[in-house]
């Protein structure tokens, strides 16, 4: 069974494969020697990746300092108890990582209790996955410290972001720029990190390609065919309101337009800071960022937290009103157009 990319120039592939297998346990519960397979091709194929900095390359240095409690607000002490939990558990366990990261709106301190999700960077040790034993172990270990990310947010939607120590001598920008790393904590250590960063336009490109026809067709057929929960996508106009998981991505994809919109075009930038640079070249396109920025705020004192069930609240259909894949949509192709 050859499910591994033919060709060390694959990295997102690859990437993608070690992402899944350790955020999902499904093979771990319920199929052992499936999971035994895929370990031992995953750590096959990383032995024989060769990658080495090239010339055109730049090399960055990005001084990484500890995270501090602090940044939690001291209202939120279930927050605090959490990273605690969550900073413990990763110390007593840091032989299997590079470094383990902490970035976006929990690293800055400006999240919103309730919406912000735990956004991470963990840079998992060469030997580790060279060891499909070692591999095995790490994916217990992750599965058991994934419940932090839902008690922080129950309708997170994704797992912990990986990325292979050895993918830092050529280091690709769409995985995580160095710009969003510069404003990441470690909850290892303080360090300085040596990367050498590849600006590839052509992965952002795609993606927001992807994106955009991605919201032609959930305008045209009236869904949006990503991210079901409960055998259920999101529906224009709230056909259906029990889909806030779904609203949820909905809104997040929105929001994430403007940072792929410039890092197509080779200038990659922290995700709070594109708004301020790409709003400008837009009128009433922009209004769907506005309105899903609103709603990120407002949820703090909207919402109680944790939230529960998966109804849409009011407040929320009230703010963002009708017609949200089409005024998505606009938005979206009006970037491809620039």
């Amino acid at each position: 069974m050859d499910i591994m990319p033919k060709n060390s120039e694959n990295m997102l592939e690859f990437n993608k494969l070690i992402n899944w297998y350790l955020n999902d346990d499904t093979l771990t519960n319920n199929d052992q020697y499936l999971d035994d397979l895929v370990s031992k091709n995953i750590s096959s194929y990383f032995k024989l990746l060769k990658i080495s900095p090239k010339k055109k390359l730049i090399r960055k240095m990005v001084k990484i300092p500890n995270y501090s409690m602090k940044i939690i607000n001291k209202k939120d002490k279930d927050y605090a108890k959490i990273f605690k939990k969550l900073s413990n558990e990763v110390k007593k366990n840091k032989h299997y990582f590079f470094d383990f990261l902490i970035h976006g709106s929990f690293s800055t301190g400006d999240y919103i209790k309730g919406w912000s999700d735990l956004d991470t960077y963990v840079i998992i040790k060469n030997n580790v996955l060279a060891d499909h034993n070692n591999l095995k172990k790490l994916k217990k270990f992750i599965i058991k410290i994934k419940k932090y990310l839902y008690e922080i947010d129950p309708i997170q939607h994704h797992g912990f972001i990986f990325c292979p120590q050895k993918y830092l001598k050529n280091y690709k920008s769409f995985m995580l720029p160095s710009k969003v790393l510069e404003k990441s904590k470690s909850l290892i250590n303080e360090r300085k990190l040596i990367l050498f960063e590849n600006i590839n336009n052509n992965y952002p490109i795609n993606h927001l390609k992807s994106i955009n026809n991605l919201l032609f067709n959930a305008y045209k057929n009236g869904f949006l065919e990503h991210h079901k929960y409960k055998n259920k996508y999101l529906l224009e106009n709230y056909k259906d309101k029990k889909t806030m998981y779904q609203m949820k991505y909905f809104l997040s994809i929105v929001m994430t337009l403007p940072t792929y919109f410039l890092h197509s075009k080779g200038r990659p930038i922290y995700k709070k800071k594109s708004f301020e640079i790409v709003k400008k070249f837009f009128d009433s396109e922009w209004e769907i960022i506005d309105t899903a920025t609103k709603i990120r705020f407002l949820w703090a004192t909207k919402q109680k937290h944790p939230f529960r069930g998966n109804n849409i609240p009011l407040w929320l259909e009230e703010i963002l009103g009708k017609n949200y894949f089409k005024r998505a949509y606009i938005l979206s192709n009006k970037l491809i157009d620039n």
